[in-house]
């Protein structure tokens, strides 16, 4: 007993049981930490990858799979054999990279969880999941490895920038000229190289922008302050001066500086930048959109004329032709530019033109000698073009893919007497009332015809990425229009004899002299209609359509 009490109360060897007793303990807590910081390290590096492919593969939705394994391969995470035609791929729980399209709504009120819809459409987001084995070091001998499964969600929406109503092919002289020349409001007199220069010059938008915030000392902080501005037509010319070379820059300038000082027009209405708008000021952002000069300042030429009543002379020579009058006037594109940065649902829209000419003839024996006058009324409603859809770029791609739907612009064509003054309001359609085409002692002629072009549904224009690069130019157009418009509006006429006061609407020989005298006017009418609607940026039943580029620059992660 008196030994036991001594061996109680001995202190020597304490320290050793206790390490005896503890260090099992302290290798398995030593191990855990070990592997869990190794798991913690191995799951970080997993989900860097993942986040990876998910970025690279929301690029071209259409080929995410490949992308993101790709991906993979190349970061190590999985061996440099495995296929990506391997059938495993299809089974989720025998292959360490499962890919998901889908569509993702940024809209607050869904859930997280509810704002990806894999398989929604358009596909604009991609989730990658991978899976693989964890790696313990120490704990294998009495621990299963743990499974290491990390997902990320990208999205990116692509955008396009694309124009509707650009038609300017060439400038010759005429009534093309003289248009653009009274559009522009300038007393220079550009010669055809001066003008075709300018039509094959490119200007870069932000390069224009940048050149327009000095231009008009605005200091702005982004594009969209810029954008927010009114500018002159001079200013306009004189900024796209700054950033041009050769004949181009001597045409601009000589425009900046004898344009007529009539005020100023929103940039809003002319340019609609999109995303980009949020851009500072100066910056290198990598977008390039090369922009007709001339189609710029035709544009904003348009813009400037709207409400205005143009008065030309048209030097046309026919048989019996005494004169053509005609008058143009342009509404206010509704709501959208003619010009577009934007995603899925983006719309541009051209202006709303009218002309009226006015047309002489001298009549025949039967017709007494007496001249005719032929007023003629044409409306062509602003052509729309929508982004339908689009995809981006693919690899090795510089632009992606756009689909546009597009309605050219609805014609009513009418011959007859406007009511009132109501030409260049365009708030209403214009009455247009019987007219008296020929006024003589013994002779009333009154004669009235209308008719209506358009297209009711959408016609679809592919782009593909190469039509982006090359800056293809679609048309848009009503196959319902068959041959001469001029011709075909000529023979609605709808003719009213008055001989010696008494009504003789079927005196067939006067109808058909009538008849005679209109017909040659249909190809000089046509060429100056088409002339006219072309240097405006419009056509009855068409629409030019180019999409200048399709990018997704800034895809994001969202889960």
């Amino acid at each position: 007993m008196k030994g036991f009490r001594r061996f109680r109360g001995e202190e020597l060897g304490n320290i050793a049981v206790m390490f005896a007793l503890l260090l099992p303990v302290a290798m398995l807590a030593g191990a855990f930490a070990v592997d869990e910081g190794s798991l913690y390290l191995e799951r970080r590096q997993a989900q860097s990858v993942t986040d990876l492919a998910a970025i690279a593969a929301v690029t071209d939705p259409s080929k995410a799979l490949d992308t993101a394994f790709r991906t993979f391969q190349a970061n190590g995470l999985i061996g440099s054999t495995l296929s990506i035609d391997d059938p495993s791929i299809q089974v989720r729980s025998s292959h360490p990279v499962q890919v998901v399209t889908g569509h993702y709504k940024a809209v607050p009120e869904l859930s997280v969880a509810a704002r990806f819809s894999p398989g929604g459409s358009p596909p604009n987001a991609v989730q990658v999941t991978y899976r693989k084995t964890g790696t313990l070091l120490l704990a294998r001998p009495w621990q299963a490895p743990p499974e290491i499964s990390v997902a990320a969600l990208a999205t990116a929406n692509p955008e396009a920038a694309f124009s509707v109503g650009s038609r300017l092919a060439s400038l010759n002289g005429g009534v093309a000229n003289a248009l653009l020349k009274s559009l522009l409001g300038t007393s220079a007199t550009l010669d055809v190289m001066s003008y075709n220069a300018l039509l094959d010059a490119r200007v870069d938008l932000l390069d224009f922008l940048d050149a327009l915030n000095q231009q008009l000392h605005l200091s702005a902080a982004t594009y969209g302050d810029v954008l927010k501005a009114s500018a002159s037509r001079g200013a306009i010319a004189a900024a796209m001066a700054s950033v041009l070379t050769g004949t181009a820059k001597t045409a601009a300038t000589t425009l900046s500086t004898t344009i007529a000082d009539t005020g100023t027009i929103p940039l809003l209405k002319l340019l609609d930048i999109g995303s980009l708008s949020t851009l500072p000021v100066g910056s290198e952002s990598g977008y390039f959109a090369g922009l007709s000069a001339l189609e710029l300042l035709n544009a904003a030429a348009v813009i400037a004329g709207n409400g205005k009543q143009i008065d030309l002379a048209v030097g046309a020579t026919l048989p019996g032709l005494t004169s053509i009058a005609l008058s143009v006037a342009i509404g206010e594109p509704p709501q959208h530019a003619w010009y577009r940065v934007g995603e899925k649902g983006a719309v541009a829209r051209t202006a709303q033109t009218r002309l009226k000419l006015t047309v002489k003839l001298l009549g025949g024996p039967i017709l007494l000698g007496a001249g005719v006058t032929l007023p003629i009324y044409i409306e062509v409603a602003y052509a729309e073009a929508r982004i339908r859809s689009l995809a981006c770029p693919g690899l090795g791609r510089q632009a992606g893919t756009a689909v546009v739907e597009v309605l050219p612009g609805v014609a009513r064509l009418a011959i007859g007497n406007l009511a009132g003054a109501s030409f260049t309001d365009f708030s209403a359609f214009p009455v247009v009332n019987q007219a008296t085409i020929l006024s003589a002692l013994l002779l009333k002629i009154k004669a009235r015809a209308a008719i209506v072009i358009g297209e009711t549904s959408p016609i679809l224009l592919n782009f593909s990425s190469e039509d982006v690069t090359q800056g293809t130019i679609r048309t848009a157009t009503n196959h319902t229009i068959v041959g001469s418009l001029s011709k075909s509006l000529l023979d609605e006429l709808d003719i009213d004899v008055d001989v010696l006061g008494i009504g003789l609407s079927t005196d067939a020989v006067i109808e058909a002299a009538v008849r005679t005298l209109v017909a040659p006017l249909a190809p000089v009418l046509d060429s100056t209609i088409f002339g006219v609607l072309d240097v405006l940026g419009v056509g009855i039943g068409e629409a030019d359509v180019r999409v200048y580029s399709v990018t997704c620059s800034r895809p994001v992660l969202v889960g």
